[in-house]
């Protein structure tokens, strides 16, 4: 299931509902962690925000879990969840160009999202696959 970040909160339940029934021993659970996904995407305090709308638009936690087809403990498991959520979201970088050079020192030192290797032999275009 594709979850849009644009969605609010009522929405994800909505859609997310459709895809995944509440309160079924295998699709319950699985709608949960897609609810917290949509947290993920939105960040923490959007997502906090959006839970204290949904339970002021339908005037009480009560009223609000029965719309959505979630008890109350879980509801309130779920706003623990969003209040974890780091502040700020992982910013990603673009990615740099990077020259290679035969013979010339690399730009940047390995990381987790560089790992150099070694090619052996007489012709490292030719690669063998054993399956």
């Amino acid at each position: 299931m594709i979850i849009d970040r644009k969605w609010t909160l009522q929405e994800a339940f909505e859609n997310i509902n459709q895809a995944y029934r509440p309160g079924g021993q295998l699709s319950g659970p699985q709608r949960n962690r897609l609810i917290e996904t949509w947290g993920q995407l939105v960040g923490k305090s959007h997502a906090v925000s959006e839970i204290d709308k949904l339970i002021e638009t339908h005037g009480s936690m009560n009223k609000a879990c029965k719309i959505v087809h979630m008890s109350p403990r879980t509801m309130k498991s779920l706003k623990v969840f969003f209040e974890s959520l780091p502040d700020e979201l992982e910013r990603v970088e673009p990615k740099t160009k990077y020259q290679f050079i035969e013979g010339e020192k690399a730009a940047f030192e390995e990381d987790l999202n560089h790992e150099f290797k070694e090619i052996k032999g007489n012709n490292p275009d030719e690669v063998n696959y054993k399956i």
